[in-house]
Order: C-alpha cells, then structure tokens, then sequence
C-alpha cells in the first residue's frame, strides 16, 4: 500500500513538472540558477542541477512568470505576462514572496525584465494611455532593485516611441531588453542620460530601439514572426534572433549581427536552423548560442555563421562562468560545459 501512495505521489509530481514550460532564466553562478515559468511555478538548484527545489510563490499557480532576475543567493525577482500582471520579490531564497507591483489595466503585456543594478526596465506590449492618446510602448521602471516602481527617471525613456498596432515584443525568452549603463557607473556620479536600453520588437514592424534611435530590422513579419531576443558584447557588436514560432524549422530572415565593420545590421551568411527565441554570449563573444525550439546553435564568429550542436530544442539560454544553462517546454532544464558545446 505504502508503495502505491509513493508511485502514486511519483506520477502526480511528475505529471506536474514535466507540463511545465520554463522561459524565465536567471542562472547566479555555476551552481545556482532560478527557473520561472508557467502555472505560476518557480524553481531553484544550488547544486548545478543534480537536484531542483519548487519555490513557487503560493496564489500565483494561473500567473505565467515568463521572466527572473536574481540578485543573489536569496534574492530575486520574478514578473507574469498576462491579465492581472504582477511582480514578486524574495530575499530569502523563495521561501516568502512579496507583491511589489502589480496592474489589472486592460490588455497589459509585460513581456522582460532588463536590469542593471537596482535600476530595472519592465517592457511590455504597445498600449493607449487613454482613448485619445497615440500608442505608447509599455514600460515601468524601478530605481531600488524592485521595492518601488515609481522612479524619477522614468521620464527619460516614457513616451519616447510610437509603435505600429501590431507591433509587439515577445515574452519569450526575456532576451529582448538588455539595460546597460554608459561609462563607469557609481551612485555618486549616477547620471540618468547615461542609463541605456537596446530593445527587439516582432510583429507588424520588427525594429531596434535604443535610447534615441529607432531603426527597422530584416525579420519576416507577421503576427508570430519578427526579432525575439538579443545578446551584446564589447565592441558594439550583437546578434539578434527570432524567426517565426510557427515556422520552426525555417531558416529564413531569422538572424542578423551588427557588422562593425559596414557598421549596419547584416543577414547571417550561415543562419541558425530554425526560429530561435533566446540568445546569450559567452566570455565577451568569444562563443554565441541561440536556441528555439526545434534546436540549439553556436557561433564562433559574432554571429555571421552558425552550426547546430547536439543540444535539444529550448526556450531561453544563459551563461554563468563556465556553463550554459538552458530551460524549455515539458520541464526541459539543462547546464552544460561551456567550452564542450563546440566539441
């Protein structure tokens, strides 16, 4: 009997893990990472993966948490997509979770956290203040690592952008913001012209923005294709991925890479094998890894060709020192020897 209940028990928490879809991805070090995603589930490994606990905040189990950012060992940040949006913070290893912002506006989208230090860029999708105004791209911005998301600097970028309607940016990977700041950054001599955010839009209109500059990108478009996420190194140079989900194993208009030399923005002669939502770089771009979910690709040379690797199909993709680290649909999570995915 007592068996029954424990193949049972096996079954039920299985079943349960491996439904998940995992898109938030926040690995802190080589052995611990956070993962987020849908039914509202959070999960961590302190030990590079051999074994993974479920952190996930009570009440939330209908939330889609589709991004993470970890601040520590014991603090990070996890945000939903969807109606009803909300943030949640912990800081003591997601044993107790607060609400730090939340919002029942009608249509909001939150799709990707961009942090650097206590400063946080929340970007969602196009939306009308009121009924009146032009379309705006959702953003909300935090100032104190998420305690508040009032922050004076929100001026800075708000209302600087009109989109088309059917522009969107897809909470896919939370690859599509990447927030940086220009210079040696310290709170003494904090200015907030030098606070900058390089963000991939899909859909009607695939575009790059950054702070003062907008400009088109060769994606196909539609309502599923365009840019999904980004990666950036020292030297200006970045690669931006997407495709269309519902085209996985097409190779077309799904890459590009910012040629420093041409300085624009350039096809890959030799495209990643399929859509790919997530992208990161590895030791200043020595290495490149996109992944989607038909397979995962590497680049050695800044993203102007790439060659499938033996890895499976995921959702999003992060480096820590020495490892990639990977999470996807059915539960899929997986870390792997940096300098073996070449190999």
């Amino acid at each position: 009997m007592r068996a029954s209940l424990f193949l049972i028990l096996f079954l039920v928490l299985g079943s349960w893990l491996f439904a998940q879809s995992y898109r938030g991805l926040a690995p802190f070090n080589d052995t611990i990472c956070w993962v987020s995603g849908s039914s509202g589930s959070v999960i961590k490994t302190i030990d590079g993966g051999a074994t993974w606990d479920t952190i996930s905040p009570t009440g939330y189990s209908t939330k889609e948490f589709r991004d993470i950012h970890v601040y520590s060992a014991n603090h990070a940040l996890v945000m939903s997509s969807g109606a009803n949006a909300v943030i949640l913070s912990t800081r003591d290893g997601g044993k107790n979770w607060e609400l730090v912002h939340s919002t029942s506006r009608l249509g909001v989208f939150y799709d990707a956290m961009g942090v650097f230090g206590p400063f946080i860029c929340v970007v969602g999708d196009p939306y009308k203040p009121s009924v009146e105004s032009e379309l705006r791209i959702d953003m909300i911005l935090s100032c104190d690592s998420g305690k508040t998301w009032d922050c004076t600097y929100a001026n800075v970028w708000a209302g600087m952008w009109v989109p088309d309607s059917a522009e969107a940016f897809f909470a896919a990977s939370g690859t599509n913001i990447i927030l940086s700041y220009r210079g040696s950054y310290s709170a003494e001599t904090f200015e907030p012209k030098n606070l900058h955010y390089t963000l991939v839009s899909g859909g009607s209109n695939p575009r790059l923005y950054t702070n003062g500059i907008r400009m088109g990108l060769p994606f196909n478009r539609g309502e599923s294709a365009g840019a999904y996420g980004h990666a950036s190194a020292s030297g200006a140079r970045m690669v931006i991925v997407g495709g269309d989900y519902r085209k996985p194993y097409s190779t077309e208009l799904n890459c590009v890479y910012y040629d420093t030399k041409s300085h624009t923005y350039e096809l890959s002669a030799i495209p990643p094998n399929g859509y790919r939502s997530g992208v990161a770089e590895f030791n200043n771009g020595q290495m490149w890894v996109c992944t989607g979910t038909n397979g995962t690709d590497f680049s050695l040379d800044d993203g102007k060709t790439w060659r499938a690797t033996s890895l499976a199909g995921f959702n999003a993709c992060a480096f820590s020192s020495n490892y990639l680290w990977l999470c996807g649909d059915k539960g899929n999570v997986q870390r792997v020897e940096a300098l073996r995915i070449v190999h």
